[in-house]
């Protein structure tokens, strides 16, 4: 999973032991013979995890994303601080003591999305998997265990650490219990507890007893906020000494607040504070700490953590794989020299501007990056740019720093940002000079509402995916790790505050930041060209597939798309509607209420009380995945059904629904979505920010949601997709005649199948025909199709045996994809893109049989990927020099969405049209369909 972090794309990086960092610090603690012990809050990170990382599941349907957070999380803070003992914290989720105190507690929170819900079974196991005491009692919050640890621990032979960024357990905070923030890497001392609530850590609950807290739904006092109640507490120290004094409080109206809400000041302190003394000794629970490989891997592949179950393999805490390929990267480049940083230059005069566009001009390339106020290119403002020349010989221009959080300095001392890019505008729309940029359509957007343009662009992050497309990531942290043996400066050691932008940076550390970027991305542009240089195809693949398609996704996502608001609001009343009535219904036939969300809880309602046939139990539960569900169904079970309805709606809302209005840009009224030509192995591309690749259309609820898509008044959405494009590239590299024929006399190929196999063309027969022609191709046994298209395993293995007599050549091109695979750790495209699997060597049969199937698909996958990258600058640069009214939207793999004038519609489909079935030169011919429409799904 890749989180895009400014240009950089920051990925969520691997648990990598830094021995020199480590050594270093050991010699400068001090020696003791304390333990070190830390205590996690689990849901913490589970939380954090769920809304940082989407769109990750198991094959059945359920959603893993925050379990896989939780446990990278957890990994990573271990391997951070090193405990000799750990210990993971948990809600129990039922009803706590607090509760009875007062029943409003926590009212407010609303039910946690589905998609979450589903995962918290799985919570305890999976902690328990990698070796952690897990601990969680009926009645209280994870906060009062790790309250009573703080309490309880023998601070003579411990020294305890609280893992968590929540607000409530600064409270605990001592000379011998600290706190330390997993997200920003940082311990948290009394002096920010201070800085948070105006008070020190045995203050907190007297602030908060005032304040309140919206989150919990704790009262406080009505309309005093953290200063006025830090103030008070700092003057009077307690509430009883505060109320013993009130006549001295001189505000009337505060006064009178603090009289009314009095009870409510005083429930609160009760609410706030945390229990010391759930268990009378916590010596049991300090078990040392050693992860249990063999279980850790086997419940990470039962959760399908492909890449985690192999690292936990290989030893996550203990081998260091990655630096071993970081030394090899380093020795190969020979780069393993340390990178000086001092020499960087701070440019903030005209004079010094002046020799730095000297130096750009007499360049034949250089390296650019931006530094800005937010991750969204389309609306984040420049602060700064940063450049390099050569390597070492970096620059960075401050252009709109702010003074900090202190009012009364003197502005920073750097040039007019009119002056600056006034100068630079030539030099960056220059044909002759290459600009070389990591990620560079981030800054493309940045600078697109300066007025810059760029032309002559190399990118190292699409250079990088040309040469190891599979093979790794490509954010220039890993890349500078890999290929340079440098650690990079991370935005988290910058020292900013929570709302603080790099435009609160000082200038000196924002310098060897911002220049370290231009410089990393000069050096491995060096590196790539060179690499490229030596592998003809590849540099083809790069040069004539990838790199075009920089300016075409640029342009796509700055003209964006409209939604009809109105619709979707009409859409979420009616999915809510429908939903809650679903519901309903599912509780009457059950008997009673549970959380439909809940795999657990749903198996014991289906499998346990209903008895319902066909049960499969794990030792985490009874199976509930949508196979299960499907045979239910199948075999007329009416909750099933309702159930799969349930679902789909729930997430359809969530996901869809309620999510896009939130992407609308508030400038332009459009929903800008960000493509990434670098995540697929097979260069297929990848959509975010909203994902409009996953909106359903098989469905009719999902069909409701494109129709949401509209173009502007006057104008039409008009679709064009390849039809069959993969089977007709299979048909190509595998040389199977019968299909090359039937393709290009335009004959329907599953009717074709079916008349081999079954002799009909009936609709029956040609359901299951498409279902063997996608299925067989994909890898697919005599089991899993037989289940499918429902027949025995007998009849699927002797469908599969006729498939291949009759399409002469396929099984012989099958098999040599998986030998290749096997032999090279790679595949390959018509075109010479190189998809490596390095899964192919595994030892794991399963992880290697699942690599084997994506050699036999991903050369027809990525040739078809290949494909539509392009045809799509052809057809962008055609437009704009023919037809510059019509606009390239969206990609939807085999599917391009434009918007075109009402009275051009017919002429310019065709034109499109033609220029995608005349830029296929394969044996096969390729066929493309139009459709046009008021709406996304009214064209497709």
């Amino acid at each position: 999973m890749i989180l895009n972090f400014k240009k950089r794309v920051k990925n969520v990086k691997l648990c990598v032991i830094n021995l020199s960092l480590i050594n270093s610090k050991e010699k400068t603690k001090p020696m003791t013979d304390k333990k070190k012990v830390i205590i996690i809050d689990g849901y913490n990170f589970l939380f954090r995890a769920f809304y940082a990382i989407r769109e990750l599941t198991r094959p059945d349907g359920l959603h893993t994303n925050a379990l896989y957070g939780l446990a990278n999380m957890t990994l990573k803070t271990i391997d951070t601080l090193k405990p000799d003992m750990c210990i993971v914290a948990l809600d129990s989720g039922a009803k706590t003591f607090r509760n009875e105190i007062y029943t409003e507690y926590k009212a407010n929170r609303k039910a946690p999305p589905e998609e979450l819900a589903m995962q918290f079974e799985y919570v305890e196991p999976l902690l328990q998997s990698l070796g952690l005491t897990v601990l969680k009692e009926k009645g209280f919050e994870a906060d009062d265990i790790i309250a009573t640890f703080a309490k309880k621990i023998d601070s003579s032979k411990y020294d305890l650490t609280i893992v968590s960024s929540d607000k409530d357990l600064m409270q605990l905070i001592t000379d011998d219990v600290n706190m330390y923030d997993a997200g920003k890497q940082v311990e948290l001392d009394a002096d920010d507890v201070m800085k948070k609530f105006g008070v020190g850590p045995n203050k907190v609950t007297e602030v908060q007893a005032l304040i309140g807290d919206s989150v919990d739904n704790i009262p406080g006092v009505k309309s005093v906020g953290p200063k006025t109640a830090s103030q008070l507490i700092n003057e009077y120290g307690t509430l009883e000494n505060l109320y013993e004094n009130i006549e001295n409080i001189t505000k009337a109206k505060l006064k009178e607040n603090l009289t009314t809400y009095k009870e409510d000041a005083f429930i609160s302190r009760e609410l706030a504070t945390l229990k010391t003394d759930i268990y009378p000794q916590v010596n049991e629970y300090l078990l040392n700490y050693e992860i249990p490989t063999e279980k850790a891997v086997e419940y990470a592949e039962f959760l399908g953590f492909k890449s985690m179950a192999k690292k936990l393999a290989e030893g996550y805490l203990s081998k260091n794989a990655l630096e071993t390929i970081k030394s090899e990267k380093a020795e190969e480049s020979n780069q393993s020299s340390p990178i000086d940083t001092s020499n960087y230059m701070l440019v903030n005069s005209v004079d010094m501007l002046d020799v730095w566009v000297e130096r750009l001009y007499d360049s034949k390339y250089f390296a650019i990056d931006t530094e800005t106020d937010s991750l969204d290119g389309m609306s984040a403002n420049l602060v700064g740019i940063s450049l390099a020349t050569e390597a070492g010989k970096a620059c960075y221009i401050p252009l709109a720093h702010n003074t900090g959080m202190d009012m009364f300095a003197e502005t920073a001392d750097q040039l007019s940002m009119d002056l600056v890019l006034d100068k630079l505008k030539p030099i960056l729309k220059s044909e002759d000079i290459i600009k070389i940029g990591q990620n560079l359509k981030y800054d493309m957007h940045v600078l697109n509402k300066y007025g810059v343009e760029f032309n002559n662009i190399d990118d190292t992050m699409v250079m990088s995916f040309v040469l190891a497309g599979g093979k790794h990531r490509h954010n220039m942290d890993e890349l500078s790790a890999l290929y340079l043996n440098h650690k990079t400066i991370k935005f988290n050691e910058l020292g900013l505050a929570k709302g603080q932008t790099f435009a609160d940076l000082d200038l000196a550390n924002a310098t060897v930041y911002a220049a370290e970027d231009a410089d990393i991305t000069f050096r491995l542009y060096e590196i790539f060209a060179q690499k490229l240089a030596a592998e003809p195809t590849l540099a083809t693949v790069y040069a004539d597939i990838e790199r075009p398609m920089i300016d075409t996704l640029f342009k796509m996502e700055q003209h964006g798309v409209h939604v009809d608001l109105a619709k979707l609001k009409d859409l979420s009343e009616d999915f809510a509607n429908r939903a809650e009535e679903l519901q309903q219904e599912i509780y009457d036939i059950a008997g009673e209420e549970f959380n439909i969300s809940s795999p657990k809880q749903l198996g014991e309602i289906l499998f346990g009380k209903l008895e319902l046939p066909g049960g499969k139990k794990t030792k985490t539960g009874w199976k509930t995945g949508q196979e299960v569900l499907d045979k239910l169904v199948d075999e007329g079970f009416e909750i099933a059904k309702k159930i799969e309805q349930f679902r789909h709606l729930t997430k359809l809302k969530s996901t869809y629904v309620d999510a896009l209005p939130t992407y609308l840009n508030s400038k332009t009224g459009r929903i800008h979505t960000s493509y990434k030509q670098t995540g697929a192995a097979t260069g297929r591309l990848a959509s975010s920010d909203p994902n409009l690749q996953n909106i359903p259309i098989r469905t009719t609820d999902g069909q409701k949601i494109r129709e949401a898509f509209i173009p502007a008044e006057g104008r039409s959405f008009v679709s064009i997709d390849y039809s069959q494009a993969e089977l007709r590239i299979l048909a190509h590299m595998a040389n199977i005649k019968p299909l090359i024929q039937a393709f290009n006399e335009d004959k329907d190929i599953h009717s074709f199948t079916a008349m081999k196999i079954f002799g009909s063309t009936e609709d029956e027969f040609r359901r299951k025909a498409k279902a063997i022609n996608f299925g067989i191709v994909y890898g697919m046994g005599p089991f899993s199709l037989a289940k499918q298209i429902g027949v025995s395993n007998a009849e699927g293995k002797q469908i599969i045996e006729e498939y291949y007599r009759m399409f002469d050549g396929l099984e012989q091109f099958m098999s040599e994809q998986r030998q290749k695979a096997s032999d090279l750790g790679y595949v390959e495209t018509i075109y010479g893109r190189r998809i490596h699997l390095p899964e192919a060597s595994s030892t794991n049969k399963i992880v290697q049989s699942n690599a084997m199937r994506g050699a036999v698909n991903a050369p027809m996958q990525g040739a078809n990927a290949d494909i539509m990258k392009i045809i799509m600058p052809k057809i962008e640069a055609a437009l704009e020099y023919k037809y510059p009214e019509s606009k390239m939207l969206m990609q939807i793999h085999d599917e391009l969405v434009f918007t075109i004038p009402d009275q051009q519609v017919e002429e310019v489909s065709n034109f499109i049209k033609d220029i995608m079935e005349s830029s296929v030169d394969l044996q096969v011919k390729f066929k493309a369909d139009i459709g046009v429409g008021k709406n996304w799904n009214e064209a497709h």
